[in-house]
């Protein structure tokens, strides 16, 4: 199988958020930035005022709908502001006085660029607020749910692992409800084979977010043992950025201590969230972890004030709108994004964290972007030799008369079911195999996969469809619905789909990425449709492995055309699970990187690797 020349998203979205529920709260990021403790009270609109204390170096962002007012003492009197939502402001000490500044940064609906970074300016008494949105349900959680995994390489038994990975992220969980009121949530746990042969741990990280699936999890976090983390690591952990569904972290160390682990989980989850990297030395997004800071008593893991900003706007916005990208925010949260991203590029230029995300703010959203899908000209060709022979051999059996009917003796009947489908296979075959050999085995796959569906799943996809109608005309596409008939494997008309479909895409992407569309087709069914069926997952499975095959000359065109047979390449369904709800799934099988789940698939493996036309040459 030679090497995909595009990518398809074979993981079809399953970060999902709560939905859009019409909330959008506000907050207030207060920091304190003097040398002693300090206390104040803030008070809304129609709540008693509530008593809060701010240790030297420590953030605490604060939930507000309304009009909000702190009260503190001066040195030489109580003072009282009136503050503006979603801002930061930062408690200072001069001598035994203590002020309240503002961090400038850019508000909505101001268009200027962005202010640099630099001190703070006073807060005004009496300031007017820019009102919240909302309707006083600002204690609101999102909760992203989590999937916990480690590699072959762990040396504890999975009672020691889980016990402590769950309690790892119930720890950092608490962090994040009070930073910016998200929970994390252990749904799932699991295990996945690292490949011992790659040596760069970035490179894991891809690895890993193309072997495992979050499902029933939005986000799956890996702790790898292949990697013992070392002085002057700068990558103790991997992600992609904000609401990327894989976490790569090292676990391996004799001398991490768990608070140095738990604070590196932190910091990756709260990229997950938004936040990037920071120059404040008491913030658990500096750049490099692992310093030892965090063994002190004393050490607060917290966030610094611009990214409990950033965060808090990140997590509104997936509470009250679903929304997972930072290109999709609001006008208003761009804004405020875009000048805390640029303060925090601003005190650390060298690191990219920040600027990244700022481009990620300006980008055009990807249904505005074409997505290359360059087929050579002779594939093109040669999957519409595929499709005319199928379209002949169906008008050709069409017009016989069908089963069950009184024609003269001895002349030929129409052809249904498996029968009908070997036809269609031998004949795509005869065809095929006049092709140029590079192109030929491509082609009759891919032309069977078109040839032998009826359903509007591929054909009106926004990326495949544009193929499909290149290689297909609507026309063409309905002149062969008309006489194409019912073609099925093992007596099922959605196997033979299944298996054609499945066999198309492996030849098209690449076969893991063919086989993963499967079980998210099968999970997609569990959560709101037909339930999971075993037996479309065979057929899926054997499709790809019949792709694989032929791709690799180990089944040959001039076989397939002399004598397919739907029993040598795809096995009885009997004893298969079908239709199962999502929590019937999730009780026999607990997920896709549960140890039932891939003995269960390896068991369908094994029944499609003994058929005879795997074993024959």
């Amino acid at each position: 199988m030679t090497a995909p020349r595009f990518l398809l998203p074979a993981v079809i979205v399953l970060l999902g958020g709560p939905g859009a529920t019409g909330l959008s709260a506000a907050v207030v990021v207060i920091s304190n930035r003097a040398d002693s403790k300090v206390s104040f009270e803030i008070a809304q609109s129609g709540t008693p005022a509530q008593e809060h204390s701010l240790d030297p170096g420590e953030t605490m962002p604060i939930p507000i709908r309304a009009d909000v007012k702190i009260a503190f003492d001066g040195g030489d009197g109580p003072v009282r502001y009136t503050l503006r939502s979603n801002s930061i402001y930062c408690f200072t000490r001069s001598d035994s006085r203590v002020a309240l500044q503002q961090y400038p940064l850019e508000s909505p609906p101001t268009k200027a660029a962005p202010k640099a970074a630099g001190a703070p300016s006073a807060a005004q008494p009496g300031s007017a607020p820019a009102h919240a949105k909302g309707d006083g349900q600002e204690g609101a959680r999102g909760v992203i749910r989590v999937m916990l995994l480690v590699d072959d390489d762990e040396p504890t038994v999975r009672g020691v692992w889980e016990k402590r990975l769950r309690e790892r992220l119930a720890a950092a969980s608490e962090i994040f409800e009070r930073s910016c009121r998200i929970r994390f949530e252990a749904v799932a746990a699991g295990t996945w084979e690292s490949d011992n042969a790659i040596t760069d741990f970035i490179q894991s990280a891809r690895e890993f977010a193309m072997k495992v699936m979050p499902a029933p999890a939005q986000v799956a976090i890996g702790f790898t043992s292949q990697y013992a983390i070392r002085r002057n690591d700068t990558h103790l952990g991997a992600t992609r950025g904000l609401f990327d569904s894989h976490v790569l972290i090292r676990e391996r160390s004799p001398s991490l201590q768990e608070p140095e682990r738990l604070e590196v989980l932190v910091h990756e989850l709260g990229h997950l969230l938004g936040a990037a990297h920071s120059a404040d030395a008491n913030s658990v997004m500096r750049p490099k972890m692992a310093d030892r800071r965090s063994r002190a008593r004393s050490f607060h893991i917290g966030f610094d004030p611009l990214n409990s900003l950033i965060m808090n706007l990140v997590a509104d916005e997936f509470r009250a709108r679903g929304v997972l990208r930072l290109d999709q925010m609001s006008p208003e949260t761009k804004v405020l994004l875009r000048g805390a991203y640029t303060a925090l590029a601003t005190a650390l230029p060298e690191d990219k964290a920040a600027t990244e995300s700022l481009a990620r703010l300006d980008a055009l959203p990807p249904t505005s972007r074409e997505m290359p899908i360059r087929i050579p000209e002779p594939v093109v060709l040669g999957v519409r030799t595929v499709l005319l022979a199928i379209r002949q051999a169906a008008a050709e059996n069409h017009r016989l008369p069908p089963q069950g009917s009184n024609p003269a003796a001895g002349s030929r009947r129409r052809l249904e079911g498996d029968r009908l489908a070997e036809m269609f296979f031998r004949q795509a075959a005869d065809a095929a195999r006049r092709l140029p050999p590079p192109v030929a085995s491509e082609a009759y796959l891919v032309g069977l996969g078109i040839g032998l569906d009826d359903s509007p799943l591929l054909h009106e996809s926004p990326i495949l469809g544009r193929l499909w109608r290149e290689w297909e005309s609507d026309e063409d596409r309905n002149a062969r619905l008309a006489v194409l008939g019912s073609p099925a494997m093992r007596g099922r008309r959605d196997s033979a789909q299944h298996f054609v479909v499945s066999a198309a895409l492996a030849a098209l992407i690449h076969p893991a990425a063919a086989e993963t569309i499967g079980v998210l087709k099968e999970i997609r069914d569990a959560q709101g449709g037909s339930g999971f069926s075993f037996v479309d997952l065979q057929s899926d499975l054997a499709g790809v492995e019949f792709a694989t095959r032929l791709s690799r000359s180990q089944i040959s065109l001039e076989r397939l055309a002399r004598s397919f047979a739907v029993d040598d390449f795809l096995p009885e369904p009997g004893g298969l699970g079908e239709g199962l709800s999502w929590g019937d799934f999730l009780a026999a099988y607990g997920s896709m990187q549960d140890e039932r789940f891939r003995r269960q698939r390896e068991a369908i493996r094994q029944r499609i690797l003994s058929l005879r036309g795997y074993r024959d040459r």
